[in-house]
């Protein structure tokens, strides 16, 4: 997969179902991952970190399709 390089590319990738950017507020950005992906780095379907740097790190590293195994 091509190597998401902006908060754009997130937005657009097939595995993301939904970002919330709350860095307005305090609160970071917040990465939702469709049902079949998720992030192997946190154990979760979901990214949440305080800049778009750290999320991209997840995304191109920890982001992974689920298998039969995983137990979510």
């Amino acid at each position: 997969m091509k190597k998401l390089r902006t908060l754009t590319d997130i937005r657009k990738d097939p595995r993301v179902k939904e970002v919330s950017d709350e860095r307005g507020s305090g609160e970071g950005i917040w990465v939702y991952l469709t049902n079949e992906y998720f992030n192997d780095f946190l154990d979760s379907g979901k990214i949440h970190e305080e800049t778009v740097s750290e999320c991209l790190e997840q995304m191109n590293r920890d982001v992974r399709k689920r298998t039969p195994l995983d137990n979510f």
